[in-house]
């Protein structure tokens, strides 16, 4: 990603639930995209974290987790989807916390679903609000005094008509209710439309103690990278780095991800290391002419920075997690290719 100004900023109430009439066709697939950092005061080393995702695909079948999906037509406005979900509790991740075929009724402010376990996305001006059954509530609002925070889009056309659009919010305030118990964080947004091929990545979000935060962004096909980029906001300063080396450690249980980049004339670079502490995945699979197997695992790690150092020998100044403080975030890492 690349850090927008103000005066760039996107209105979520107006753009978040608007849709064109093409955009589920050629194989286009539609998401809308929450993480949740939840803070745990008994396990500062663990913290809370979950994701919910609302779906669509322009497929007539598809398998996730081993489950197949098959897909009508939307009718009376209602978008046939999935809701799926995972939840790490503080002590372990319930995988599949969610795996739902669901209409998804979408009107100008609000998504929601209906079933064993409802879910409702409403945005009225900036204020989000999501919920999930009756056990868990979430209120996340943007941080207005922070630029890198605002709501951005990103857009990008390629040659036959193919096409990939995200809406983002690096960074919002949350407070949350959980099973009754009020709790304080940070929440991550995207919704996220292309129809063009879905490749391999690693990509990682992170929020600091002291306000901070940094983005990862490395896709590629067959060893070769498309595109690499990291945002780093310290606190104080926005940096920007692309051409991003990307090494996996891969442990007995959890892989660890050493990333390190610097610019052009070498006189800025970044270091650090990311340690997830769980991990979730969903799997999809589907036939090309319904003959050729073709499958994207997307796994995601809730993780901390365990080391981090920024050199700016122009500006003769030094960042490392002393300045920053306590992180959270998430890692992912996708192998496969969806068509």
């Amino acid at each position: 990603m690349r850090f927008e100004d103000k005066e760039n900023s996107v209105n979520l109430e107006e753009e978040i639930f608007k849709m064109d009439e093409d955009m589920l066709e050629n194989s286009g697939w539609l998401w809308w995209f929450w993480l949740f950092f939840i803070d745990n005061p008994d396990e500062v080393e663990e913290p809370r974290q979950l994701a919910i995702l609302w779906s669509r695909k322009d497929e007539k079948s598809i398998t996730c987790n081993d489950r197949k999906f098959e897909f009508n037509e939307c009718k009376d406005g209602n978008l046939g989807g999935v809701v799926a979900s995972w939840y790490f509790d503080g002590e372990e991740m319930n995988h599949n916390f969610m795996l739902d075929k669901r209409d998804l009724k979408i009107d100008s402010s609000s998504l929601k679903t209906e079933g064993e376990i409802s879910t409702s996305f409403h945005v009225e001006e900036e204020l989000c609000k999501i919920n999930i059954g009756d056990d868990f509530h979430f209120l996340a609002v943007p941080r207005d005094e922070q630029d890198f925070a605002i709501n951005s889009r990103y857009s990008r056309e390629y040659p036959l008509g193919l096409y990939c659009s995200k809406l983002r919010s690096n960074r919002l305030d949350l407070e949350s209710e959980i099973k009754g118990e009020t709790l304080n964080g940070s929440a991550y947004f995207q919704r996220v439309f292309f129809n063009a091929p879905a490749p391999s990545w690693y990509w990682g979000i992170f929020h600091f103690e002291n306000g901070g935060f940094l983005d990862y962004y490395k896709p590629y096909i067959l060893g070769k990278s498309l595109k690499e980029e990291i945002a780093f906001y310290d606190g104080q300063k926005k940096h920007q780095f692309h051409d991003i080396d990307v090494k996996v450690n891969n442990g007995n249980n959890l892989p660890t991800f050493h990333i390190s980049a610097k610019n052009n004339n070498g006189d800025k670079k970044i270091n650090f290391i990311v340690k997830p502490y769980s991990r979730s995945s969903w799997k999809f699979k589907k036939k090309i002419a319904k003959i050729i197997p073709n499958r994207l695992t997307y796994r995601e790690y809730p993780a901390k920075i365990s080391e981090l150092e920024l050199v700016d020998r122009e500006k003769d100044r030094k960042v490392s997690l002393n300045d920053l403080g306590s992180s959270i975030g998430n890692a992912e890492h996708t192998t496969g290719l969806l068509l």
